[in-house]
């Protein structure tokens, strides 16, 4: 990964493509753009693009689940030129997105969550 990231070479496998970065610690560890995404390919080809960022959603449980410390704040279904995927060791879960009803979807997740924490102690 790192020698591709410094070769700014892009990875293709299957319906993604992908480059990696390195990061700066203070900001994140590692990264992967994603130009091209399978998920959003899959949708736009059945005519459901603007359910899109909906599927982005699941980054959110996937990132939770997996401890990956997600930084993500652009996605080809919102319209931007890739997916911005950050990843900071011990990090919270940072996902926005450019779709009003889904970061008002987000930010409720995010109330209940922290509501939950306070109930828990």
């Amino acid at each position: 990964m790192a020698r591709r990231a410094r070769q700014k070479q892009k990875v293709r496998f299957g319906d993604f493509e992908i480059e990696y970065l390195i990061g700066e610690r203070y900001e994140f560890d590692f990264g992967v753009n994603y130009l091209q995404c399978s998920n959003h390919t899959f949708v736009k080809r059945h005519g459901a693009e603007k359910f899109a960022p909906y599927v982005c959603m699941s980054d959110i449980a996937l990132s939770e689940a997996m401890g990956w410390g997600l930084i993500r704040t652009e996605t080809l279904a919102g319209g931007c030129p890739h997916c911005d995927f950050r990843f900071k060791e011990g990090a919270a879960t940072q996902i926005w997105s450019k779709t009003p009803q889904v970061q008002e979807a987000i930010e409720r997740i995010r109330k209940k969550d922290a509501e939950q924490c306070a109930a828990d102690g």
